[in-house]
């Protein structure tokens, strides 16, 4: 895992992966297929993030992480 500042990660996942977890939050599917059903695909947008999401759920991403903690203490 590789050490950068706070700031420079913040602005690295507002310039790549913000916009598009901002749209899969957003509830467009349902709204608009109230309008035509076939709006409904827009609830598609929640898949895609579905496996990065379970990546950082996972102790994958969190074992490095507790154990870099452990060894500065």
């Amino acid at each position: 895992m590789e050490d950068q500042p706070l700031e420079e990660a913040a602005m690295g996942y507002l310039k790549t992966n913000f916009a598009i977890d901002l749209l899969a939050l957003l509830p467009f599917g349902g709204v608009l297929s109230e309008l035509d059903y076939r709006f409904r695909t827009l609830w598609l947008l929640k898949v895609l993030r579905l496996n990065e999401l379970y990546y950082y759920t996972s102790m994958r991403f969190f074992t490095p992480l507790i154990n870099s903690f452990i060894e500065i203490r």
